[in-house]
C-alpha cells in the first residue's frame, strides 16, 4: 500500500495540471466569479453534500443559493483555483489559504478583483469560500457612512487630537474596517506619516504604509508594532487587537504621542473598557490612552417597495417596554428584493467619548459589575436605542432590531 500511495499523488498533480488548460473549467470558474461580482456578493461559498456541491452567494449580510454543481467538476473547479492561488493541489486532507487577482469585465472595461480562499477538509470534499475584495471600489466619506451629526463631530474631534486611541467594535461584518478606512481619509496624507498593520491587507490605500501580518514567518501585529515605532509614525491603524500585548503596546503607543486606530471583537461600546481591563490594561493607561470608542452593527432595511405596516405581537409590545409611538413596517417580498423583503443595510452606531465622567469611573477601580452599571447610565443614546428609532419610523423590521435586544447583555 505504502507504494501505491505516490503514485496515486502524482496522477492527481498531473490531472490537476491539466484540468487547468480545460476550456469548460476555465468557463465555469470565470463564470462564478462574473456572477459574484455582478451581485456585489462579498463570499462564495462553495459547499459539498452527499449529491452535489451547493454554491452560495453572501450579499448584504445573508447567504441564497446560486446553482448547484456535479461533484466531477466541482473537483475539476477546486483544482483549477488551487493552481491560479499556488496551493498545494494535491493536499486535500488539510486546510490551506491562499490568493489570487481576478479580471473581470464590466461596461467594456477590466474591473480587478482581488480573490481570497480558505479552503477546509469535511465528509463530502473540500469546502471552499472565496472572498471578493473590489480595489475599484471608492470608500464612502465618513459623513455618508450613517453617523449622526453628534457622532461625527465626536469622530473628527478625534481626528484633530495630538495623540489617543480610537476604537471601532462589534462582530465580523459590522462594517468596521470601512469606518477605519474613512476615519483614515480625515487626516492629512500629505503632512502626517499614516501606518497601517492588517490581516489581511483588503484594500490598498494612496499615501498609507500597509504592513501584511504573516504569522508563518513570525510577523504577527506586536512584533510589528514595536518595529513601525520606531518608524516616526503619527497614526498608526492596527487592524485588530487580539491578544493581550497588542493592547499593552497598543495602549502604550498612545501615551508616547500617537494616535492610533483599532478594532476589537466585543458587543458594545461598554463591553469593551471591561474587555481592555480583563486583557491586562491598568485603568490609568485606559484612561490616558482612550479617546473614544465606536461600536457599530449593520442592519437589514426594509423594501421601499413592498413594506407594509403591522401591529406589534404581545411578545413583540413587551420587548417594547410597551409603547409603540411610530409605524412598524415589515417587506413583504417581491421582484425588486427579489422575494427577501429587505435591501441593502443601514448603519446603527454608538459612540462613547472618554469624558471626565467616563475617566473618573475608571480612576476609582470600582469592580467590573459596577461599571458596567455606571457607564450604562451615563452612555444612554446606544445601540438599542437608535435602532429603535429606525424601528419606529418604519426603516427596519422587528427582526433586525431584536438582534440589538442582547448588546446591552455582558
Amino acid at each position: 500500500m505504502k507504494e501505491i500511495i505516490p503514485q496515486i499523488f502524482l496522477k492527481e498533480d498531473l490531472a490537476a495540471l491539466q484540468v487547468n488548460k480545460i476550456p469548460e473549467v476555465v468557463e465555469m470558474v470565470n463564470h462564478i466569479l462574473d456572477q459574484g461580482i455582478e451581485e456585489e456578493a462579498s463570499d462564495i461559498h462553495f459547499e459539498p453534500k452527499k449529491k452535489n456541491v451547493i454554491v452560495r452567494f453572501r450579499k448584504d449580510g445573508d447567504l441564497f443559493t446560486y446553482k448547484e454543481v456535479e461533484h466531477r467538476l466541482y473537483i475539476k473547479l477546486l483544482s483549477r483555483i488551487k493552481v491560479l492561488s499556488k496551493m498545494n493541489i494535491a493536499d486535500f486532507r488539510n486546510c490551506q489559504d491562499g490568493k489570487m487577482e481576478y479580471i473581470s469585465e464590466r461596461n467594456n472595461q477590466a474591473y480587478k478583483v482581488d480573490v481570497r480562499i480558505s479552503i477546509i477538509p469535511t465528509i463530502f470534499g473540500e469546502k471552499m469560500v472565496m472572498r471578493l475584495l473590489d480595489q475599484q471600489k471608492k470608500y464612502l466619506q465618513l459623513h455618508k457612512l450613517g453617523f449622526t451629526p453628534t457622532q461625527l463631530k465626536m469622530i473628527n474631534d478625534f481626528v484633530n487630537f495630538q495623540n489617543g486611541m480610537l476604537l471601532c467594535v462589534g462582530p465580523t461584518g459590522s462594517g468596521k474596517t470601512s469606518t477605519l478606512y474613512s476615519i483614515l481619509q480625515q487626516f492629512d496624507h500629505q503632512q502626517l506619516n499614516i501606518t497601517s498593520i492588517e490581516d489581511p491587507i483588503e484594500y490598498q490605500i494612496e499615501n498609507i504604509n500597509q504592513c501584511q501580518i504573516n504569522e508563518k514567518t513570525n510577523v504577527n501585529f506586536h512584533k510589528t508594532i514595536k518595529y513601525v515605532l520606531r518608524q516616526d509614525p503619527d497614526v498608526i491603524m492596527i487592524g485588530e487587537i487580539r491578544d493581550e500585548e497588542t493592547a499593552k503596546l497598543a495602549v502604550r503607543a498612545t501615551i508616547t504621542g500617537h494616535r492610533v486606530l483599532s478594532t476589537l471583537h466585543t458587543k458594545n461600546a461598554i463591553s469593551t473598557v471591561v474587555r481592555l481591563i480583563d486583557m491586562g490594561v491598568q485603568p490609568y493607561y485606559l484612561n490616558s490612552a482612550l479617546n473614544g470608542i465606536i461600536g457599530q452593527r449593520l442592519l437589514k432595511k426594509n423594501c421601499p417597495f413592498c413594506s407594509i405596516k403591522v401591529i406589534p405581537t404581545e411578545e413583540e409590545m413587551e420587548l417594547l417596554g410597551g409603547e409603540c409611538p411610530g409605524n412598524i413596517m415589515i417587506g413583504q417580498g417581491c421582484k425588486v428584493c427579489n422575494q427577501k423583503g429587505t435591501t441593502t443595510r443601514v448603519l446603527v452606531a454608538e459612540v462613547l467619548l472618554f469624558d471626565d465622567r467616563v475617566k473618573d469611573l475608571i480612576r476609582r477601580k470600582t469592580d467590573r459589575k459596577t461599571i458596567r452599571k455606571e457607564l450604562g447610565i451615563i452612555h444612554k443614546y446606544n445601540l438599542v436605542e437608535q435602532g429603535k428609532s429606525l424601528l419606529f419610523s418604519g426603516i427596519i423590521p422587528f427582526s433586525e432590531y431584536r438582534k440589538l435586544l442582547f448588546t446591552d447583555e455582558f
